[in-house]
């Protein structure tokens, strides 16, 4: 799936959202992709909770402060839902 960055922090802004970062207030926001060299290919980075040998999988949108570093995540099913991805 791809995410676009534009799409996504529209958004959040549309949703009440404040995009400046909690620590250092600065408002440039990178978005984690799983393979940052092939940027045709931008897949949305999945984690993996485990506490069972199963364990769950959740696909976020991971965001890193521009400034300090913090991170920042959100579910892909809203962004489905908003239309960021395609």
């Amino acid at each position: 799936m791809r995410l676009e960055k534009h799409k996504f922090l529209n958004y959040l802004e549309a949703r009440g959202s404040k995009l400046a970062c909690p620590y250092c207030s600065c408002e440039s926001w990178e978005i984690l992709i799983e393979d940052p060299v092939n940027l045709k290919d931008q897949r949305i980075m999945e984690f993996s909770l485990r506490r069972l040998a199963g364990g769950i999988s959740v696909a976020v949108v991971a965001m890193a402060c521009g400034g300090c570093g913090f991170l920042r995540m959100h579910s892909v099913d809203k962004a489905i839902q908003s239309g960021c991805l395609s």
